[in-house]
């Protein structure tokens, strides 16, 4: 039921992907690979392609690269906190990845 009201909200414009994601990680409400995986796939943008603190200046031009930038922090941090349950080797290395990146993101 839970996952419903939040895909309804995410379809009603209520919470964007980030939002509804991050919620199914506070309440834990898949098996910690299918969350790890939800996050990663919610990231707006490739780790080649994020926008970081050295690459991407604060303005109003490069809004939509901060947000996403933004984002990808939000959810790989919320991936982070299930690492020690994740099973599988590429979610795991793929969640270390973005977590290196953590500091330079916006």
């Amino acid at each position: 039921m839970a996952l419903w009201l939040l895909g309804a909200c995410e379809a009603a414009g209520v919470l964007d992907r980030t939002d509804v994601v991050c919620e199914i990680v506070r309440y834990g409400l898949l098996e910690p690979d299918a969350t790890v995986r939800a996050c990663l796939d919610a990231i707006p943008v490739s780790r080649a392609d994020v926008a970081t603190r050295e690459s991407t200046p604060y303005a109003r031009e490069n809004l939509v690269a901060v947000n996403a930038s933004r984002a990808a922090k939000r959810l790989s941090l919320a991936a982070g906190e299930l690492l020690p349950r994740v099973g599988d080797p590429a979610l795991r290395a793929e969640v270390e990845a973005w977590l290196e990146l953590r500091t330079r993101l916006m």
